[in-house]
């Protein structure tokens, strides 16, 4: 079974395309055969990401399926001009947390600050075209398509971050962001993983795949994987474990990675291993 994978929209592009990019990701993944559709994660601005669409040929009305990685504003928010031009309902797979209120912190003078990083707020004509399904455990989308679940066991350091929280129902506290899921697809070549940003940390993501899928090796990881503030010594373990358990996997990097990052590991684990998903690019497996 062919699968194709696209970046419809994230922070970078090549200088000679016409794509629009932004802070933000959104993944294509086709079923060539079947047609299928399915988009991860919508993106920042929604009319970028429609702009995006039309460059590769896509209608929304075409997308048969939207899964939201986690819940944060980067991922979630073109959602709303989405909706304004699909026509029909569409089901979105995701944590229950997706939905939940969210916000980063920061000083700003002498005044704490906190701005909204949240779900989307719809107007009401616009959610009548939702229907959520919400998922905690490992769940089947397709029969080679899979969202992980939760990640609950971290014992690696993971992407949260003490400026961003959450509301649990009774207080503000920082967000644990539980609703981190990633995509599995189950292929000939092996597992290729697709991370919307990855806060739950890439190894602890890698762990909790591979233990579901057992004796299945992973071929690549695509997409964030929030090593923004990793330093030299955690981001020589990651490649380290990266060759020694998981015999290199091809890491096809965008988003949140962070360019120290993303060097280091390019320069450690060669080229030919650690490449850019920018937007528009697209895989086949």
């Amino acid at each position: 079974m062919s699968i194709q994978v696209t970046s419809v929209y994230t922070n970078t592009k090549e200088h000679n395309t016409k794509f629009r990019t932004g802070h933000g990701q959104s993944f294509l993944i086709t079923n060539l055969q079947s047609g299928k559709k399915i988009l991860f994660d919508i993106g920042t601005k929604g009319e970028d990401v429609l702009f995006n669409m039309n460059l590769l040929g896509i209608h929304p009305d075409e997308i048969d399926l939207i899964v939201f990685s986690h819940g944060h504003y980067d991922h979630t928010r073109g959602l709303e001009s989405f909706l304004k031009v699909r026509k029909k309902e569409i089901t979105i797979i995701g944590h229950p947390n997706i939905i939940e209120p969210k916000k980063v912190k920061f000083k700003k003078w002498f005044f704490n600050v906190k701005i909204d990083i949240g779900f989307p707020k719809l107007k009401s004509s616009l959610k009548k075209k939702i229907k959520f399904l919400f998922q905690t455990e490992f769940y089947a989308i397709t029969d080679n398509i899979f969202l992980s679940g939760e990640i609950i066991t971290r014992n690696e350091k993971d992407g949260t971050e003490d400026r961003l929280i959450h509301y649990n129902g009774k207080k503000w506290e920082k967000d644990p962001l539980v609703d981190d899921q990633s995509l599995i697809i189950e292929t000939d070549k092996g597992l290729v993983i697709i991370c919307g940003c990855c806060h739950a940390g890439l190894l602890n993501t890698l762990k909790h795949i591979s233990q579901t899928f057992e004796n299945k090796n992973i071929f690549a990881v695509i997409g964030g994987t929030h090593m923004l503030k990793f330093n030299e010594n955690e981001l020589e373990h990651i490649s380290k474990v990266l060759v020694e358990k998981y015999k290199k996997p091809i890491l096809y990097l965008n988003h949140c990675t962070g360019n120290f990052a993303f060097d280091y590991l390019q320069q450690k684990l060669g080229k030919e291993t650690v490449k850019p998903f920018h937007t528009g690019y697209n895989l086949s497996f």
